[in-house]
C-alpha cells in the first residue's frame, strides 16, 4: 500500500488541475464561475481552488462550462482527455490497491473456501471479457493479481504461479508499484513452494526498488512488512543471524507508526529465539521464547479473536517448544487446539492442516503411541499426495516414520486395529495411484527410494487384498527399474541389489522380475529403510 500510495502520488491530480486553471484564465468566466482563479480572488476561496476537486465534479463542470459556449474548443477537448486520463489513472490506483481477495479470511471450511474462490474467478473472467485489452487494462491486472494472492493463501500454488507469470510481463512494463506487488505475491508462492532461495532473491530485488525513506508517509509499513518477510525467509534458510538482522529492521520501520511491538512482531521474536537458542543448546533463552509465544497467544485471542488460522499457527509453534522439551501434555494441548481450529477452518487436504496433522504425529510417536501416530501420518499423506505439487522428499520422510511406526506396533497390533490405523495410508496410496502426475514424475534414485519404501509399507501393514498387493508390486518393480537405468549414481549399483532382493523375496510371484540392463558397479551405502 505505502508503495502504491508513493507510485500515484496525490501531486499528479492538482497539477492537472493547475493546468486546467490555466486554460480557464484565457477566456472571461461568466459570474459565479471558477471566480478562484482571479488575482482578485479572496485567500480564502484561493485555498479552496488550490485543493484537489473530485473527477466527478471536475467532470460536472466541464459540462457546464461547455454548456456556456464562451470555451475554446482547444480548451474544452483539452480538458476533456486531461479528465479521462485522471479517471483512468484513478482505476488504475484502486486496482493497484486492491486486495479484497487475498485479504478474505477463508475460514468456511473446504467446500466454502473453494466456493468463494470460484466467485473471485467468475469475477475475473467477466472483467476479462468485458476489456479488449487483457491484462494491459489496469483494473484487470490488479484483479488478476489480487486473484493470485487468493489462490495463494488457499495453497493452490500452481494457479497462484501460472496466473503471476502470466502476469510478469504486464507488471513490468508498468513497474514501480506493480512491480513491487508482482514480486511480492511471487516471492510468498515460491516460499509455500519451499524454493526459498528463490523468494529471497525476489525479496532483494524488492528492497532495491523500494528507494523511499522510512520517513515517507506509509513507507514504515511497507518496510516492516518486507523486513518481516525477508527475516522469515532468511530463517528457513538456517541463515538466522542474518534473520536476526533484517528483524530488528522491521522492529525499526514499525517504531515509526506503532508504539510498540504487537502480537505478531512478538510470535516472529519467539520463533527466532527458539530457534537459535534450540539448536546451540541455551535453554534459558529457550524458555523465555516460550514466554514469549505464549505472550503473543494470549494478545492474538486479545486483539483478533476472529483470526482463527493464525491462532492455530501460533498454537502450534508453541505446541512444537514443548514437544522439544519432552513436556508432551503441553505439547498435546497446543497441538490438539491448532488440529481442530485448522480442520474447522480450511479443511483435511490443506497443507496448513497436513502441517499440523504431521505434527501430532511426531507427538504420538515421541510418546511411544504408535498406532494414533500411523492415522495421523497417513492425514498428512492424504495431504501431500492431494496438494499441489508431488514432493519426492516429503513423502520419503513420511514413509520413514510409518514404517517404525509399523515395526513399532506390529507385534501388539490386532487385525482390525491395523486396519482402522493405516486406513489413511491406504486412502493415500488409492489416490496417488489414480494420479497421473504420480507416473510423470522425473525417474530419479530419490523415486526409486520412495517407490520402494512405499511398498515395505504395504507389506508392513498387512493388507491382503490381490489390488493392494499388485499396488505393492508395481512399486517394488519401479524403484527396480528406474535403477537400472541410474546406474551412473555412486550409491545406485548397491541400492538395486538390496531392491531386487526384496522384490525377489516379496513380489515375484506377482509379476516376472525386469531384467537387468546395466552392468553394476559397487556401491558404498545400504538402502535406507527408515
Amino acid at each position: 500500500h505505502a508503495v502504491a500510495q508513493r507510485g500515484f502520488c496525490p501531486a499528479e491530480p492538482m497539477q492537472a488541475s493547475a493546468r486546467v486553471r490555466l486554460l480557464l484564465r484565457s477566456w472571461r468566466p461568466q459570474r459565479g464561475l471558477v471566480t478562484a482563479v482571479r488575482g482578485t480572488a479572496p485567500a480564502a476561496a484561493v485555498a479552496r481552488a488550490s485543493e484537489p476537486v473530485p473527477l466527478a465534479a471536475l467532470g460536472s463542470l466541464i459540462e457546464r462550462i461547455r454548456a456556456q459556449g464562451e470555451a475554446p474548443k482547444e480548451a474544452i477537448d483539452y480538458m476533456v482527455d486531461t479528465l479521462g486520463q485522471l479517471q483512468q489513472a484513478h482505476l488504475d490506483r484502486e486496482a493497484l490497491l486492491k486486495r479484497s481477495w487475498s485479504d478474505e479470511s477463508f475460514e468456511q471450511g473446504e467446500a466454502g473456501n473453494d466456493g468463494k474462490i470460484e466467485e473471485f474467478e467468475r469475477e475475473l473472467v467477466a472483467l476479462l471479457r468485458g476489456s479488449s485489452k487483457g491484462l494491459s487494462d489496469g483494473v484487470v491486472l490488479g484483479n488478476a493479481l489480487d486473484l493470485a494472492g487468493a489462490y495463494k493463501k488457499n495453497y493452490k500454488l500452481e494457479k497462484a504461479e501460472a496466473v503471476l507469470l502470466r502476469c510478469t510481463r504486464n507488471a513490468e512494463e508498468r513497474g514501480g508499484a506493480w512491480t513491487v506487488k508482482y514480486l511480492n505475491h511471487l516471492s510468498q508462492v515460491r516460499m509455500k513452494q519451499a524454493r526459498n532461495a528463490e523468494a529471497l532473491e525476489m525479496m532483494y530485488e524488492m528492497e532495491s526498488l523500494a528507494s523511499f525513506p522510512l520517513e515517507e508517509r506509509g513507507a514504515s509499513e511497507f518496510y516492516e512488512t518486507l523486513y518481516r518477510n525477508m527475516s522469515c525467509a532468511l530463517r528457513s534458510l538456517s541463515r538466522e543471524d542474518e534473520a536476526a538482522l533484517y528483524f530488528m529492521k522491521m522492529v525499526e520501520a514499525s517504531r515509526l507508526h506503532k508504539p510498540a511491538l504487537d502480537w505478531m512482531d512478538l510470535w516472529e521474536l519467539g520463533i527466532l529465539i527458539a530457534n537459535r537458542a534450540f539448536h546451540s543448546e541455551r535453554w534459558s533463552e529457550f524458555y523465555r521464547a516460550r514466554e514469549i509465544l505464549a505472550e503473543a497467544l494470549r494478545l492474538q485471542q486479545a486483539v483478533e479473536p476472529n483470526e482463527l488460522i493464525l491462532r492455530a499457527k501460533v498454537l502450534s509453534n508453541l505446541g512444537q517448544c514443548y514437544l522439544a522439551t519432552g513436556e508432551h501434555d503441553e505439547a498435546d494441548r497446543h497441538y490438539s487446539e491448532a488440529y481442530s481450529l485448522f480442520e474447522r477452518t480450511v479443511g483435511k487436504r490443506s497443507p496448513l492442516f497436513g502441517m499440523q496433522t504431521w505434527a501430532c504425529g511426531n507427538l504420538r510417536f515421541a510418546q511411544g503411541k504408535f498406532e494414533e501416530a500411523l492415522t495421523f501420518f497417513g492425514e498428512a499423506l492424504y495431504v501431500e499426495v492431494t496438494k499441489d505439487g508431488l514432493s519426492v522428499s516429503e513423502m520419503t520422510k513420511l514413509m520413514d516414520q510409518m514404517l517404525l511406526s509399523l515395526h513399532e506396533s506390529s507385534a501388539r497390533m490386532k487385525e482390525s486395529s491395523m486396519d482402522n490405523c493405516t486406513e489413511p495410508i491406504r486412502r493415500s496410496f488409492e489416490t496417488l495411484n489414480e494420479d497421473p502426475r504420480w507416473e510423470q514424475l522425473e525417474p530419479t534414485v530419490e523415486l526409486a527410494i520412495l517407490s520402494h519404501k512405499m511398498a515395505l509399507v504395504h507389506v508392513a501393514a498387512r493388507w491382503e487384498s490381490s489390488q493392494v498387493r499388485r499396488a505393492a508390486a508395481r512399486c517394488s518393480e519401479r524403484s527396480v527399474e528406474i535403477l537400472q537405468c541410474s546406474l551412473d549414481h555412486p550409491h545406485a549399483a548397491q541400492l538395486l541389489r538390496q531392491a531386487e532382493l526384496v522384490h525377489d523375496s516379496l513380489f515375484a510371484h506377482s509379476r516376472e522380475r525386469p531384467p537387468v540392463m546395466a552392468e553394476r558397479r559397487p556401491g558404498q551405502n545400504a538402502f535406507p529403510v527408515g
